[in-house]
């Protein structure tokens, strides 16, 4: 049996929206925020555009703070939602989510809501049950229908991302002190570009439950609507996926595995040589976003290879008896 491997892919770049995709050439266009040279290069007055409002958004926002950029910041997202605060309550919530088992998501926030309405009226934090709940993400997700996980990534998804990814305080006071003084407006809108100069880019932006397309012009605009999902962005994923090695999950959140994490192929039978790595597999186990959520599905997969090490390597010392 040929030796299992491991294909250990973290997220992929952020895919330009194709409403954006007109300004991928322009200088004043930046698709990664994080790349070398993006933050340095804007004054300290510039109009600043950041598109999607979460914690891209608001690490950017904190970032360009402190290097003294005090001009006007517009962040929009389809919701117009921002990470919310950790607290600093250690009490621990010790509910059950997942008996009995929950496979509708109306009921699994349903339920959640009414939790979280309680524990706030006895004077906790909400944070408390939303740990609860990322504790028991995986049978949680793991128990829901697949049309109930589409209507969850539909509908619940971007509630759950805000209030599960928190931000630190100094950053929570950063985006605060922003709203306060007037230089960071957070708005419920889609964007298209428009039209742009050598120096500057005009997009159009459309407030939520509007049909008004108004133009707004900027000095510069930043990407931070988080990684790409579909495989095709990757070549080696791509290339897979054309050899029928591995295959998109239903989805659309990365690499269909089962749930020992082996690699489905094209004949939808999972390949026992071949194991996923990392949050291209959340299809199957939900949230695998964070380093401990990471670190203890890494650990798993690597304890399932070494148990079938020891096993083959004891088959084939009694086969050469």
């Amino acid at each position: 049996m040929p030796p299992p491997m491991v294909l250990a892919i973290c997220h992929a770049p952020p895919a330009v929206p194709s409403s954006l995709r007109s300004l991928r050439s322009h200088p004043r266009f930046f698709p990664d925020p994080w790349h070398e040279g993006v933050l340095p290069s804007l004054s300290r007055n510039e109009r600043i555009l950041i598109v999607g409002t979460g914690l891209t958004m608001a690490d950017v926002v904190a970032s360009l703070e402190r290097t003294g950029h005090r001009g006007e910041i517009v962040a929009v997202s389809r919701r117009g939602l921002r990470p919310q605060p950790h607290t600093d309550n250690l009490s621990v919530f010790e509910g059950d989510f997942t008996t009995p088992c929950v496979t509708q998501a109306a009921v699994l926030s349903r339920h959640v809501r009414e939790t979280v309405t309680e524990t706030v009226r006895q004077g906790l934090p909400w944070q408390i049950v939303l740990n609860r709940v990322h504790e028991q993400g995986q049978p949680i997700w793991q128990n829901l229908s697949v049309s109930a996980r589409r209507q969850f990534l539909r509908h619940l998804r971007p509630y759950w991302d805000t209030h599960r990814f928190r931000i630190a305080p100094q950053v929570h006071e950063a985006i605060e002190r922003r709203i306060a003084n007037g230089t960071l407006d957070i708005q419920a809108a889609s964007v298209r570009a428009n039209s742009a100069t050598s120096h500057a880019i005009t997009v159009d932006l459309r407030s939520r439950h509007s049909t008004e397309w108004r133009p707004a012009t900027f000095g510069a605009v930043i990407l931070a609507t988080g990684p790409a999902h579909a495989i095709a962005a990757d070549p080696l994923l791509s290339s897979m996926n054309a050899e029928g090695l591995l295959q998109a999950d239903a989805l659309g959140l990365g690499i269909a595995v089962d749930r020992l994490g082996h690699a489905i192929g094209y004949q939808n039978a999972p390949n026992p040589n071949l194991f996923v790595a990392g949050p291209l597999a959340r299809g199957t186990f939900g949230e695998l976003m964070g380093i401990s959520d990471l670190a203890t599905y890494a650990d798993k997969i690597a304890e399932r290879i070494a148990t079938s090490y020891v096993a083959d390597n004891y088959r084939t010392s009694e086969d050469a008896r």
